[in-house]
């Protein structure tokens, strides 16, 4: 992204939980100052979950905000530390996803975020890639009219571990295949 403002950052030091609020504070503020401007944010559901009640606040003010679950039903950041330390004190890595899954008991993310007041432009999680241009697209006028929106995306919870060993991860997977999936993050 060329724009200085096109990438706000990461994970606020690998911070749990921190996203959320970053992307709403940034919301207030191009509200303020650049008006023109999209804040977007692409969160884990695990993260999302953790920090579910800033999108309220994004709601509650009508701060024009777009919040993408990418959802791999797991605290994958939780998940990817347990290898680690498993890795590290050479123990079996095969219980790395004990008490961090959620696919056994998925949270429904559309209602949660239905509940806090933000915008849902689908009633179900997206699966395909076929619908997820048309939905964006939606969520993109949503949010110019003020509104939080929240979109529910299916991921895969693999590449995270094998791209972290060969050492080529510098973003979450899920960010790299909702690129692969052919959204761009564009000035509107």
């Amino acid at each position: 992204m060329a724009h200085p403002l096109g990438f706000m950052g990461m994970d606020g030091g690998a911070g749990i939980a921190s996203k959320p609020e970053q992307v709403v504070g940034t919301a207030l503020a191009w509200k303020i100052e650049a008006p023109h401007l999209m804040s977007m944010a692409v969160l884990g559901d695990g993260d999302f979950l953790m920090g579910a009640t800033a999108p309220w606040t994004a709601a509650k003010h009508w701060l024009p905000l777009l919040v993408v679950v990418a959802n791999n039903s797991s605290f994958c950041n939780s998940q990817v530390h347990q290898e680690r330390i498993a890795k590290y004190r050479g123990r079996e890595i095969q219980n790395k996803w004990i008490e961090m899954k959620l696919d056994d008991l998925a949270p429904a993310v559309q209602k949660i975020a239905e509940g806090l007041g933000c915008t849902m432009v689908t009633s179900t999680q997206v699966r395909k890639k076929q619908r997820l241009f048309e939905i964006m697209k939606t969520a993109g006028l949503e949010v110019k009219y003020g509104k939080c929106v929240v979109v529910d995306v299916k991921f895969r919870p693999d590449g995270y571990s094998s791209a972290l060993d060969k050492g080529k991860l510098t973003q979450c997977s899920n960010s790299i295949e909702f690129e692969s999936c052919g959204m761009k993050c564009k000035k509107f």
